[in-house]
């Protein structure tokens, strides 16, 4: 469970601190609904004002993002590479 604009999520019961950028990239793909999200829309979701980040650095957040999902209980392969084109949830797994 996210809540929008927190940096803390709960995976069941245990509770999960995520970056902030992290937390705008999983409420995009959260929002998505299993839809894959571009890595435009991602750069776009991820843009805080506070500084820019670039394809490499939503590479680097997903990555984070993912070993911190697995490490509270998510299946590892919770949020896809969608190869050519960005990264959705797990439709299967999502629900």
């Amino acid at each position: 469970q996210l809540v929008p604009g927190q940096t803390q999520l709960h995976w069941g019961a245990q509770p999960l601190e995520i970056t902030r950028k992290e937390a705008l990239l999983l409420e995009t793909l959260l929002r998505a609904a299993g839809l894959s999200c571009s890595k435009l829309q991602l750069l776009d979701a991820s843009a805080d004002g506070r500084r820019d980040v670039g394809e490499d650095t939503i590479k680097a957040h997903m990555r984070n993002l993912r070993s911190k999902l697995t490490s509270a209980g998510a299946a590892p392969d919770l949020i896809e590479t969608v190869y050519g084109l960005g990264y959705r949830l797990n439709p299967a797994l999502a629900a």
